[in-house]
């Protein structure tokens, strides 16, 4: 028996997720709100103010409450838009399945290399 080549694997699990509903789902949701240019701009907007929060908690930054707020009435406004709740909703499933994906590789490898 040949051990499994795991550039060959990767390739596999790639074509494995773009196989995957979840991806499809993601990427159908990416389409339809990518057609209207203004709720595009808007969620470019919302995402940059949310890594601003990011940035600013990373660094130990107290932020003002107003601006969580302010984002967060942003963020349920946007998702009123036809398509955005979708779309939000498309795409965090797809970053959890690849992060879970990720997780898996890291431990199992990392479990290897403490052995």
């Amino acid at each position: 028996m040949t051990a499994a080549d795991p550039y060959d694997k990767a390739h596999e699990l790639a074509q494995a997720i773009m196989n995957s509903d979840i991806y499809r789902n993601y990427l159908n949701a990416k389409e339809d709100v990518e057609k209207n240019l203004e709720i595009m701009r808007k969620i470019l907007v919302l995402r940059e103010h949310q890594m601003e929060i990011n940035r600013a908690q990373v660094m130990g930054q107290s932020l003002p409450e107003n601006k969580l707020r302010d984002v967060a009435i942003e963020h349920a406004q946007l998702c009123k838009e036809p398509g955005v709740a979708d779309f939000f909703e498309a795409e965090r499933a797809f970053i959890k399945l690849y992060n879970d994906l990720m997780e898996i590789i890291h431990e199992s490898v990392g479990r290897a290399l403490q052995d």
